[in-house]
């Protein structure tokens, strides 16, 4: 809709016959209008104003004076339109923040209207979002087409919703600060999320460690839970609004690296080096 589309008549001549004939054509839009004058007219440019189904007519008129009429039919659709994120919104974002979301639209002009896919994750009022647990924030967006063109496809993005992590608190440092201990010794891991989010914020397997490179941190073997060699039970101090767990790092460690990465229940994951003495 809105674009102009040509018909035309091809090969209106009578080959073999000397000095050749030219036909005689008139075109017809399928517009209402009807044909126009009847002339040499091998081409017309058709206007669109509304989607819809027209059958477009050539009339030809002959040596003999007779008219032979040739139509097709032509489907005019509305334009796609399409929508972006501007710019896109982050991959993860802090529980109990709220976001602002930005698009531009198609040619239509009309707005570009923001909705939730995951009302239980997060709400979204205008171009606002709210996080409201932990887990995917999926957004939408759409556009309303008009006379022109068509709704835009929806667009859609997923946050990620985190706890608000703090940490690693003394007396370890966050990567990519190496640590010194001593190897076979118990290694307080404490840190914050905001608050107090109950004793299943660590699920199986976490927190996990793997020998690294002292000097480039590279991974040099698997990673392996910290139940082996041991490790002592996650507890929550409501003072301070800490969770500590304490790891028993094994004798063996002497003289190499290893990371530690605590995997969290919102799927984040944070991670510390040690350098084992």
């Amino acid at each position: 809709v809105g674009d102009a589309f040509s018909i035309s008549v091809e090969n209106a001549h009578t080959p073999g016959r000397a000095g050749g004939f030219t036909y005689t054509v008139a075109l017809d839009c399928g517009d209402g209008a009807g044909y126009g004058a009847v002339g040499t007219e091998r081409e017309r440019s058709c206007p669109t104003s509304a989607e819809g189904t027209r059958t477009v007519k050539g009339k030809v008129l002959d040596q003999d004076g007779r008219f032979t009429e040739y139509t097709a039919v032509v489907r005019v659709v509305k334009r796609p339109q399409s929508i972006t994120f501007t710019p896109p919104p982050p991959a993860s974002a802090t529980l109990g923040t709220s976001l602002t979301l930005a698009a531009a639209g198609g040619g239509s002009g009309n707005p570009v209207v923001f909705g939730t896919l995951t009302p239980s994750a997060c709400s979204v009022s205008g171009s606002t979002v709210r996080l409201l647990a932990i887990g995917a924030c999926t957004v939408s967006a759409d556009q309303a087409g008009d006379a022109t063109y068509l709704p835009a496809v929806q667009r859609t993005a997923t946050i990620a919703v985190v706890w608000l992590f703090t940490g690693f608190l003394a007396p370890v440092d966050s990567a990519p600060a190496l640590n010194r201990v001593n190897a076979g010794s118990a290694v307080p891991i404490k840190f914050g999320l905001g608050g107090d989010r109950g004793m299943s914020v660590l699920p199986g397997g976490s927190p996990a460690s793997m020998p690294v490179s002292c000097a480039t941190g590279a991974a040099l073997g698997p990673a392996t839970p910290t139940e082996t060699p041991g490790k002592s039970g996650l507890t929550y101090d409501a003072a301070s609004q800490t969770y500590a767990i304490v790891w028993r790092t094994d004798k063996g460690w002497a003289g190499s690296c290893r990371q530690l990465a605590l995997t969290l229940a919102d799927g984040s994951t944070h991670t510390a080096r040690f350098e084992f003495r």
